[in-house]
């Protein structure tokens, strides 16, 4: 009995003597704001100037370009591509289309940053690491080995008369897909011509 009134006392000196307060603490805040990365590129050439055979680097141009074919002539032409500042790490590719055959016209080269994608004709990709992280500022790299291209000297009047009006062109393309979580060169360069996917099999 004395225990069980003891007891009892406890219980309501507890009850009588107030409302207990819970412990409570509070932290600091954290926000995780999630934006998007991106890829910007530009493809461009300054602009041809014909009557001096020269650039106008004042002119930067996004469009054709007409050349006169005199043989033994080497006319400047420096199709540029520029990886914008903040574009994430990268896969680089540029095409190179021909049509009406002007390696039967013309010399040149493709400048030595660039390395021909084995399986596609005319794909090179860019060989270099510095597209391997979030860019800090804007990168530029020559397609064209000397900025140049070279009438041959071997052409004969004929072979010119006989273009007609189907004039050979070259035309470039460039190409940037996301490095992050696109293991190789063979799936970028499928993403680049598949609208960003990569097919399933």
């Amino acid at each position: 009995l004395a225990i069980a009134v003891v007891a009892l006392s406890l219980a309501l000196f507890c009850a009588i003597g107030g409302t207990l307060a819970f412990l409570v603490a509070e932290s600091n805040t954290v926000t995780n704001t999630f934006t998007y990365g991106d890829i910007n590129i530009e493809l461009w050439e300054n602009d041809y100037v014909l009557s001096s055979n020269s650039l106008d680097i004042s002119k930067k141009v996004t469009s054709e370009d007409d050349y006169k074919m005199v043989p033994g002539n080497t006319m400047p032409k420096n199709p540029t591509v520029t990886v914008l500042k903040d574009s994430e790490a990268c896969w680089l590719f540029i095409q190179v289309e021909k049509t009406n055959n002007p390696d039967t016209y013309l010399d040149y080269a493709i400048h030595s940053c660039w390395t021909a994608l084995a399986g596609e004709d005319g794909v090179y990709y860019y060989n270099g690491t510095d597209l391997d992280q979030l860019l800090t500022a804007d990168k530029t790299y020559s397609i064209l080995a000397g900025d140049k291209v070279t009438v041959k000297t071997t052409l004969t009047k004929t072979e010119m008369t006989n273009i007609g009006t189907n004039y050979p062109t070259l035309t470039f393309t460039a190409y940037a897909v996301q490095k992050a979580n696109v293991d190789n060169l063979a799936d970028a360069w499928t993403i680049a011509n598949n609208n960003g996917q990569l097919p399933t099999t």
